[in-house]
């Protein structure tokens, strides 16, 4: 903790040591990591490089990230984002820098951090309404003089290479509550077909649930299977949000049939079923659930007290 070398006669045993009580050596204690595919969430050994039913990279993850994936309802997650708005900051912020890019502020951000200055990337409530594509770090007004000074010599960043990156653009504006900007660039790429995610999302946090659909029903032959497949279970998600559920299960169905192996899909279409389906068609959500990953009911989550009191429930 305190990055001093070991005694070796600290460290060797003699005899029965005595108990050690300090509270701080719980800051040792380290979540332990897997090798898990982000589609199907099946866990790899440490050997593999690739999951073969999905045909993706594995990822590292923390088992408790693992397990919290396993354990996600989409559709409500989704609902939850758009009831919170957005993050409430001090009224009192003073601005520090304007930068061509949230990705640069964030740069900005980490540098002042470095300092112990405290700053806030700037959101839609925040930031003045133009010039629409630029961001700004905040800070607190005790803290402006220092921000300033810092971040005077501190290179903004390179911004030349963010027109060839637009979909990290609109997705790092979307993040810090930039939405009007987040659907400004994803509208202007010329691939939109990719960004359309990110436009919907930023339309549905604008409050246009409607045009959030129609931008990703439009321009389908443009996208991949896999950029097709997110669309459609976007829009199963708006659909279900507005509660048109016969509409939202047809679209889970479509981005199953193009990514027969992505949990997430299997999870909206069991969070639908609960509400909406026959018992019959919630226990055969969950069977596939199953067979896409087994640990997702194995774990004594929501999903396995689902599958309990189906199993218990008569009918169907």
């Amino acid at each position: 903790m305190c990055g001093a070398a070991l005694a070796l006669e600290a460290i060797l045993p003699h005899g029965r040591p005595a108990p050690i009580l300090d509270p701080g050596l719980e800051l040792f204690e380290r979540d332990e990591g897997l090798l898990a595919c982000p589609s199907c969430l099946r866990e790899h050994r440490e050997d593999a490089r690739r999951c073969r039913p999905c045909s993706v990279e594995l990822q590292r993850m923390s088992r408790t990230c693992w397990r919290a994936a396993l354990e996600r309802e989409p559709v409500a997650e989704l609902r939850r984002r758009v009831a919170s708005g957005l993050p409430r900051l001090l009224a009192s912020l003073e601005c520090v820098g304007e930068f061509a890019d949230p990705l640069a502020a964030e740069a900005a951000q980490a540098e002042l951090a470095h300092f112990g200055v405290e700053s806030f990337v700037g959101h839609d409530a925040l930031d003045p309404a133009e010039p629409l594509l630029v961001a700004r770090l905040w800070t607190h007004p005790a803290d402006a003089g220092t921000a300033r000074y810092l971040l005077g010599p501190f290179p903004h960043g390179d911004t030349t290479w963010l027109s060839s990156d637009p979909h990290g653009r609109a997705a790092a504006f979307l993040r810090h509550g930039r939405w009007r900007a987040a659907l400004a660039v994803a509208q202007q790429a010329a691939n939109r077909a990719k960004l359309a995610p990110i436009a919907a999302e930023a339309l549905l946090l604008l409050g246009r649930p409607a045009d959030a659909a129609a931008a990703l029903a439009g321009n389908v032959a443009e996208a991949s299977a896999h950029e097709a497949a997110e669309r459609c279970f976007q829009r199963a998600l708006l659909l279900a949000i507005g509660g048109e559920f016969a509409a939202a299960l047809a679209d889970v169905d479509a981005a199953a049939r193009l990514t027969p192996q992505r949990l997430a899909i299997a999870q909206a279409r069991v969070e639908i079923l609960k509400v909406t389906g026959p018992l019959a068609a919630t226990r055969s959500a969950l069977a596939q659930m199953k067979r896409i990953a087994p640990a997702a009911l194995g774990g004594g989550g929501m999903y396995a007290a689902l599958e309990r009191q189906l199993a218990l429930t008569p009918g169907g």
